[in-house]
């Protein structure tokens, strides 16, 4: 079983490439695309009304700001009231103006830069799909707490220090260093179930390519767990993006 996906982006040959993106997680899979406003609108319109009848609906809606042709706050107002448990992500570029606000207010359970690392677009997917919400790793915790505070929905957000100006403050280095100790606990085999976990591998694959059992994978990840005082895969794979762990 996979989750469905709706693709809203512009530009063809981008739309291309995240849909290549999305489907390389055998969980996922992009069932209906629009390359602008317009596109996008008549197909909620279609999926309302067969709501009752087609198990074909999207899950989530990734939307690429800006997006041609149309008001994107509209959009996705437009997205929830029509299928209220579809989610939304939104991915915001260089040329995109929607902030993080505005965003929020508009209905949307993630916001990502395009900017972002491969791995987090794809481990954010599964966030989403799993009803939390999600914040960039990119955005400054000075905004991300202004809309944490009093929100019932819990957010996802980076709780690896992100390499600015702030690291002169002691309290930031501490962190890092916190981060890294942590690290260092895990065994080299652990590390090695951690580096094929955010590649997307599922445990029989790294059952196969490590030449060891499911359960033995299990028994590293829970260990991999404890140890970065983390509670599933999605926050390792999310846990080494951050901190650029590519290999064991």
């Amino acid at each position: 079983m996979y989750a469905k996906i709706m693709l809203a982006e512009s530009d063809a040959l981008v739309r291309a490439g995240i849909k290549l993106l999305v489907e390389t997680d055998s969980e996922m899979k992009v069932t209906a695309e629009a390359g602008n406003a317009e596109s996008c609108m008549e197909k909620l319109k279609a999926f309302d009304k067969n709501t009752e009848k087609d198990s074909g609906i999207p899950q989530l809606l990734i939307l690429s700001i800006p997006m041609e042709g149309g008001t994107e706050e509209q959009l996705m107002q437009e997205c929830k009231r029509r299928i209220p448990g579809m989610k939304i992500l939104v991915l915001v570029g260089r040329d995109g103006k929607m902030s993080l606000e505005e965003a929020l207010k508009a209905g949307a359970d993630a916001y990502l830069l395009k900017k972002s690392e491969p791995e987090e677009f794809k481990a954010v997917l599964k966030i989403i799909i799993t009803g939390k919400k999600y914040i960039s790793s990119d955005i400054s915790e000075k905004q991300v707490k202004k809309h944490i505070k009093g929100g019932k929905n819990q957010i996802s957000v980076p709780n690896i220090p992100q390499q600015n100006a702030a690291e002169n403050d002691g309290v930031t280095k501490t962190a890092k260093s916190s981060e890294l100790h942590k690290f260092r606990l895990l065994t080299p085999r652990e590390r090695e179930v951690l580096v094929l976990t955010a590649g997307g591998r599922l445990n029989k694959e790294i059952a196969d390519l490590m030449k060891i059992s499911e359960r033995t994978v299990k028994n590293h990840l829970t260990s991999i767990y404890k140890k970065l005082e983390i509670s599933d895969r999605t926050q390792a794979a999310l846990y080494a993006v951050r901190n650029h762990i590519t290999e064991a």
